[in-house]
């Protein structure tokens, strides 16, 4: 079956078109499908020609004009179905993947088929993941709670993120999970929202659900934090309603901060946003955000498994474990000691604090109990989740807290 290929755009501006034609040859007549093709390179004329050895597709010619406008087509007989289209054997892929080397060379460049072939392949080099359909179930399910009363895409998001969490709505706005990455008070609400639904619902990959992997791999610059931050920052840019981190959709490009980000900044500049802008029934607006939120999901690895119930926090464990008159005084002793003396940078008040923590705790508990304590802290102390939980109580103050004992 031929084909023909179509290709245009216009060079960046102080690019060599000798250098552009060097990436896009760097692998012809080497290995693989292109093994057999030979090209040439004319200087004078700042032109390529690629032969493809078949005698039956036309020659690749590139050339570039006095701006750097390039504008030729290529018909090719290459196959485009079966075996031989799969990567890594497909002539067709082959002549793709060479201009896509050189992308970055140009200041736009489209390639395209008689048969929607081309510009579905290069989608799927630049997009690693992509705006996929709702399922039937997800439509039905959107559609539901939107006549139930959930209007916009921010409510109809939170909607389902509650119903997943087994929660009521209003409870899921002020959630927050002690154990998870973003817990700073700075961040905007529905980043911690976001963060809470990830931890205790999801799995990750291979590697688990995300509340049950090792801290050391949870909390390590990899694949799991990234693709959390990715999900988490951007699913914030659609939450419109002064919770997440822009108030209109916007093109602009977002900085990246890895590669997950960045693809996910792709989907939604070019895929989700400029529908959206478009869109002017609200139903649909409903359907194009939660379609946004499923594929960004899936695509960086995460799959819903359902919230584990009763997970208790450490803290929880620790008034089991010791009684509630006891544990509380040790988680009291301990986040005031996290307040004032952990957290405090400077060395006079830090010794000060320490001093006062120790004589208030001895003359008030008795020093068999000061000895009990030291036991109890040195046995938490290392124990990460514990240490996330009292700091965040400690730094908000929000119980377990007692200004006595620094006095």
């Amino acid at each position: 079956m031929s084909d023909t290929i179509f290709y245009k755009g216009v060079l960046k501006r102080g690019k060599d078109p000798l250098a552009v034609f060097e990436k896009i040859t760097k692998g012809i007549g080497k290995r693989g499908p292109s093994k057999n093709w030979t090209y040439t390179i004319d200087e004078e004329q700042s032109s390529l020609l690629i032969d493809f050895q078949d005698d039956k597709s036309e020659t690749f010619f590139l050339q570039f004009k006095e701006k750097g406008e390039f504008d030729d087509c290529c018909k090719v007989a290459f196959p485009l179905e079966g075996e031989l289209f799969e990567d890594g054997k497909s002539e067709f892929k082959a002549l793709l993947d060479a201009l896509y080397k050189a992308r970055t060379s140009f200041r736009s460049i489209e390639v395209t088929d008689d048969f929607g072939l081309a510009e579905s392949y290069w989608d799927s080099k630049r997009f690693k993941f992509h705006f996929r359909d709702l399922t039937a179930e997800e439509d039905e399910r959107v559609r539901r709670l939107y006549a139930q009363g959930s209007t916009t895409p921010e409510q109809l998001l939170r909607s389902i993120m509650a119903e997943d969490m087994e929660m009521p709505v209003e409870e899921l706005r002020d959630y927050v999970n002690i154990n998870t990455n973003y817990t700073q008070e700075w961040l905007s609400p529905v980043h911690l929202t976001l963060d809470a639904y990830l931890y205790e619902t999801a799995e990750f990959r291979n590697e688990g659900r995300l509340c049950e992997i090792p801290d050391w791999n949870y909390y390590n610059l990899g694949n799991v934090y990234f693709s959390e931050f990715a999900f988490i920052e951007g699913l914030s840019w659609v939450f419109l309603d002064g919770t997440g981190q822009d108030t209109a959709i916007s093109l602009e490009k977002k900085r990246a901060f890895s590669q997950k980000d960045a693809q996910v900044g792709l989907l939604f500049r070019e895929k989700f946003a400029p529908v959206f802008i478009a869109e002017t029934d609200p139903l649909e607006k409903c359907i194009l955000a939660y379609r946004y939120f499923v594929s960004i999901y899936g695509g960086l690895g995460f799959r819903f498994v359902g919230r584990t119930k009763n997970r208790k926090m450490v803290m929880e464990k620790i008034l089991e474990e010791y009684g509630e008159e006891k544990g509380t005084i040790y988680l009291t002793c301990y986040c005031t000691t996290e307040r004032y003396v952990f957290h405090n940078y400077n060395p006079e008040t830090k010794k000060q604090y320490s001093d006062c923590l120790i004589k208030n705790m001895t003359d008030r508990y008795g020093e068999d109990f000061f000895s009990e304590y030291l036991a109890f802290k040195r046995k938490y102390e290392n124990d990460s989740k514990f240490r996330r939980e009292t700091e965040y109580v400690a730094d908000r103050k929000l119980k377990y807290i007692d200004d006595s004992l620094v006095l």
